[in-house]
This record gives C-alpha cells, structure tokens and sequence, in this order.
C-alpha cells in the first residue's frame, strides 16, 4: 500500500509550486497593467506626475506647496491664418507635426508640460521634480526647440503648408504648485502671478525669439 505520509507531502509540494507559478504569473500581469496605466496616464498629465501619483496616494490630495520654479511658455505665429484654411483633419496633422517634436525635446530637458492650449504650451521646471538648475534647463530648452522649427518647417513645406515661427517666453519666479479642482475633476497645475508674468513675456517676442 502506498505511503500515505509521503503522499500527502508530495500532494502538498505540488500545490505549494502551483502557487508560486500562479503568483509569479499574476505579479507580471499586474507590473504589465501598471505600466499600461502609467503610460496612458502620463501621455494625459505629464510622466512625473503620473508616476507620482502611482507611487503614492497621497499625490492626489488638493492642495500645495510654494515653491521656485522656472516657466516656459511657447505659441506659435501664423497657426490661426494656416488653420483656416485647411480641413480640421489637416489642422490635427499639423498641429500633431509641430508637438511631436517640442513635446521630445521637452522631455530631454526633462520639462513638466503643464498646459497645451492650441499652440501654446506652458512648461515648468524644478516641479513637480525639483531640481538645482530649473533656469539652465529651461533656457537650453528653449534654444533646442527654436533650433528644432527649421525641421517642422520643412516637413510642413514638403506637405503643403506655410512656415510658422515661434515665440518663447521664460521667466523665475515663485509659484504654488499643487492639484486644484474637485473630488471629480482635478488638475496638477502651478498657480501665481509668475505664471501670468510668464505668458506676458512671451507675448511681447517675435517669431524666432526666445
């Protein structure tokens, strides 16, 4: 007769390796869901953003801090006269041309996109990441996507399209960065005159200027 002891052992064994198998399957399926959410998110709200919130709830709490940060803010010239006279399929292409390149060479400074309204996009550095050099970064940011209109315009040309230029405005200054809004509805945005201050500055450039 069989060895009841050992068999139960042996029953027991598989069912521990079962588990196992069944956990560590289950942990890939979840590190996979996290990272489509963080990506979906992120292309929403900014990656740092996203990520911090994933990492910890409390990211999600209304409120914030004051803090140093430098802002940039672009909008493009001649977009509005170039839009009307295109079909709005068109309009999105163009308009997803001329992001594709600011939003990488935003990144590669490692900028928050803070807002993109139409053209215009306001960038902060040194939120919600702090770092030291928040003006240096958004300065050579700048520069690159100025340098980088040349390329949109080109492309633009090669599909029939008239050249745009750029305006770029940045300034320093203090800001409350945190989410506003409602239990239903929230925004991770930075708040304060700096802010205002900023988009005036780029107001008064010209196409080309930073």
């Amino acid at each position: 007769p069989p060895d009841h002891e050992l068999l139960a052992r042996v029953n027991t064994h598989l069912t521990v390796d079962e588990l196992r198998r069944s956990l560590a399957a289950k942990n890939v399926e979840l590190a996979r869901a996290h990272e489509l959410v963080r990506r979906a998110f992120g292309r929403y709200v900014s990656e740092e953003v996203a990520v911090s919130i994933l990492q910890s709830p409390e990211g999600l709490e209304m409120g914030g801090e004051e803090r140093e940060v430098t802002i940039l803010m672009s909008d493009l010239r001649g977009f509005t006269a170039l839009a009307a006279r295109l079909k709005p399929r068109e309009v999105i292409e163009f308009l997803n041309l001329y992001l594709e390149s600011m939003v990488d060479i935003i990144s590669h400074y490692e900028g928050t996109i803070d807002e993109i309204i139409g053209v215009a996009i306001l960038v902060l550095f040194g939120a919600p990441v702090a770092c030291a050099d928040h003006a240096a970064r958004a300065v050579a940011c700048g520069l690159a996507m100025q340098g980088a209109m040349s390329e949109v315009n080109q492309r633009l040309k090669a599909r029939g399209a008239a050249e745009l230029e750029m305006g770029i405005g940045i300034h320093t200054g203090r800001v409350i960065v945190g989410n506003i809004g409602s239990s239903r509805r929230t925004k991770s945005a930075a708040v304060g005159s700096n802010v205002n201050l900023a988009g005036r500055i780029e107001s008064f450039t010209t196409g080309g200027q930073v």
